[in-house]
C-alpha cells in the first residue's frame, strides 16, 4: 500500500464495522416490531445517532414509523427513540388543589377536555380525582401524565 493510503487491514476494519452496524440495525428493528424498549435503548446506545436516524428497513420505513404501524406495543419504543434524538423533556410533577381547572388530554380526542380536580394530589401522585365539566359521569381517577393545568385568569 502507499504511505498514508488504505491498508488491507483498514479494509478489514470498515467491513467488520460495516457488518456490525448491520447486525444492530436488524436488531434495532425487531425491538421496535416486538416492543423490547429496553433492548432498543441498549442497541440504539452504540450507534451515532446521525447513523441510525438515516435506517430504513426492507419496507422503505425508518425505526419511528414501523413503531407508528405496530400500534400500542411499541409505544415505549417511540418514546426510547424520541429520547435518544433529545425530542422529549420530562414535565415538572405538580402538586394539584382541589378545585384546580385542568385540561385532559386523551388518546384519541382532537381537543383536550376540561375539568376541576376534585381532591388535593401531592407530586408524587400518578392519579389524579377529577370531574368532566361535559357530561354528567362521576368523578374519576385519571393518569398525571394525560393532565395539564389551565392558566389562571
Amino acid at each position: 500500500a502507499l504511505a498514508g493510503g488504505p491498508t488491507a487491514g483498514d479494509a478489514a476494519v470498515e467491513r467488520a464495522d460495516r457488518a456490525k452496524e448491520m447486525q444492530l440495525k436488524k436488531e434495532a428493528f425487531r425491538c421496535c416490531a416486538r416492543g423490547e424498549a429496553e433492548r432498543l435503548a441498549e442497541v440504539l446506545a452504540q450507534v451515532p445517532l446521525d447513523m441510525w436516524t438515516k435506517w430504513r428497513n426492507g419496507a422503505d420505513k425508518d425505526l419511528q414509523e414501523l413503531c407508528v404501524e405496530r400500534g400500542a406495543g411499541s409505544e415505549e419504543c417511540l418514546k426510547v427513540i424520541f429520547e435518544a434524538m433529545g425530542l422529549t423533556q420530562e414535565r415538572e410533577r405538580e402538586y394539584f388543589e382541589e378545585g384546580t381547572y385542568v385540561w385532559v388530554h386523551r388518546r384519541g380526542d382532537v381537543q383536550a377536555l376540561q375539568a376541576t380536580v376534585k381532591q388535593d394530589t401531592p407530586e408524587e401522585d400518578d392519579l389524579i380525582l377529577i370531574e368532566y365539566w361535559i357530561g354528567s359521569g362521576a368523578p374519576e381517577y385519571v393518569d398525571r401524565g394525560i393532565v395539564s393545568r389551565m392558566p389562571e385568569r
